[in-house]
Parts: structure tokens; C-alpha cells; sequence
């Protein structure tokens, strides 16, 4: 289910773009001579509550943009991309419903804007399953 997320962060993040910029989602390694890229990251998820059946979990997000180079210039640009990102994280679509960005924060850190976002969805058995093993496996790397 995380990757219909990633799925409604990548759209929202192509949707303030001016210009293609590659988004990864597994592969964090950048050449010397690659461009800017973003990065989408889970960092976990939560359970909240229980209820019919389905139990409701908080994703929390980071999403990374790595400009190509970085200088006092681009920090100005990075805050302005900040507010057009966070702007467009506030409503995403996963699987054909809104969903609302929970505690929305940006911030740079050594010239790379990081953007923490979190969604709620509602999973059933099978889906906390494998939301479990994923988490597992992102743990043991």
C-alpha cells in the first residue's frame, strides 16, 4: 500500500515541476555527473486504530530533492520549491481518493531540501501483513 502512496507523491511532485527532474524511490547513489534528483523515502508506519476490520496506519514520508550544485542562489530557490511542494503534498491521489498530508514540514540540510510528510490509510489484514515485512526488510539493509 506504501507504493500507492509513493505513487501520489511522485504525481504531486511532476504537477509543480517545470521541467523533468528524476524521482527515485529505492536507488539513492548519484554519479558526478548527474543532474538533481528527488528521493521518496518511508521512514515508517503506525498504527492508530482498529475498526471494522481494518486497521488505520500513519505513513510517514521524507522526500528529498538533491539539487545538481548548490550555492546561495539555489538556496533561495530551494525554499521557493519547498512552498510549491508542500503546497501540492497537502492533497494527493492514491488509488483514485484524496488523501490529506498530515504535519507537513520542510527544511535544508547541507544544500538538499527534505520535505516530511504523513498520510493516513485504512488496511486490512493482508495489507498490514506485508506492510510488516517490507518495514522488516528496509530494517535489515
Amino acid at each position: 500500500m506504501h507504493k500507492a502512496i509513493i505513487k501520489g507523491i511522485s504525481s504531486a511532485i511532476r504537477s509543480v515541476l517545470t521541467k523533468p527532474v528524476p524521482i527515485r524511490i529505492d536507488d539513492l547513489e548519484q554519479s558526478p555527473n548527474e543532474g538533481a534528483y528527488f528521493f521518496i523515502q518511508l521512514l515508517n508506519a503506525n498504527p492508530l486504530m482498529t475498526m471494522y476490520k481494518k486497521t488505520i496506519y500513519r505513513y510517514h514520508f521524507v522526500v528529498n530533492f538533491y539539487p545538481k550544485d548548490y550555492n546561495t542562489e539555489n538556496s533561495i530557490l530551494l525554499m521557493q520549491g519547498a512552498n510549491a511542494l508542500t503546497r501540492a503534498l497537502t492533497t494527493i491521489n492514491i488509488n483514485g481518493k484524496r488523501r490529506k498530508g498530515i504535519d507537513i514540514r520542510a527544511e535544508t540540510s547541507d544544500g538538499i531540501l527534505l520535505v516530511f510528510v504523513s498520510y493516513d490509510l485504512a488496511l486490512t489484514e493482508e495489507e498490514v501483513k506485508i506492510l510488516v515485512k517490507h518495514l522488516e526488510q528496509e530494517r535489515t539493509v
